[in-house]
């Protein structure tokens, strides 16, 4: 599967848009509603490796990036599947039942942009100190230290 319909085919009734991009990279973004349920239609697809979570508030919304690859014998595919959540109640379900690699990186997206992954086990602060302020979170457009 390496073409933009391919995907659009497959996947089509679970993500609002799906493009290939000029480096070939498949982006889907998709409602969070319908979210893990693309996310194991695509493991099941062989899109087994979780290689990052990242994630942005653009001021309006937050939004998270799930870069999935799939290995094959000579080359590898990749899909970046987007999801929206709100700035005031930012949260996203856990997908550690599909990838477990997302410990860490719910964690990371948790401590940096407040994300709280509903179903994760355990979410506290991976890199700033667990004593910090509940709405301590630096990659927040509206972050101010107070210094």
């Amino acid at each position: 599967m390496t073409s933009e319909k391919d995907f659009k085919d497959k996947f089509g009734e679970l993500a609002s848009e799906i493009e290939v991009d000029k480096f070939g990279l498949v982006w889907m973004i998709t409602d969070i509603s319908e979210f893990k349920q693309l996310l194991s239609a695509l493991r099941e697809e062989g899109f087994d490796h979780l290689s990052t979570i990242t994630g942005y508030d653009d001021g309006e919304r937050i939004h998270l990036i799930y870069h999935l690859v799939k290995f094959n014998e000579k080359q590898s595919d990749e899909v970046n599947v987007v999801i929206y959540t709100d700035r005031e109640d930012s949260k996203a379900p856990s997908i550690l039942d599909l990838y477990p690699s997302a410990l860490v990186y719910e964690r990371e997206v948790y401590d940096l942009l407040g994300v709280k992954f509903e179903g994760h086990k355990g979410l506290k602060r991976l890199l700033l100190p667990e004593d910090v302020p509940e709405d301590f979170h630096p990659l927040r457009k509206d972050f101010k230290l107070n210094v």
